[in-house]
């Protein structure tokens, strides 16, 4: 299970600046916010579903459908969070 996530984990701190141990501890940061956002975004465009995204991040599925419509709403009103999420952007599905 991790040495699939593994590759996909590093594209997103890459571009985020930000591991996957610094998204999942409880930090409202706006930040750290849009990060943990684009780590949902990808997980789940990759193929995970939401309970397991969830089981990744240490959130629940309810976070996880939040994270979602905030990375769309941020994707289109944030020029920068947008670079960021395209650079964050894969083709790999699991």
């Amino acid at each position: 299970f991790m040495d699939e996530l593994q590759p996909i984990l590093m594209r997103i701190a890459a571009a985020t600046g930000y591991t996957l141990e610094q998204v999942k501890i409880k930090d409202r940061h706006k930040e750290i916010v849009l990060a943990r956002e684009i780590y949902v975004r990808e997980l789940c465009a990759a193929g995970y579903l939401h309970w397991q995204v969830g089981k990744i991040l240490a959130r629940d599925r309810s976070t996880i459908s939040y994270a979602l419509s905030a990375y769309e709403r941020d994707y289109e009103t944030d020029e920068m969070f947008r670079r960021i999420a395209d650079r964050a952007k894969g083709n790999n599905r699991i």
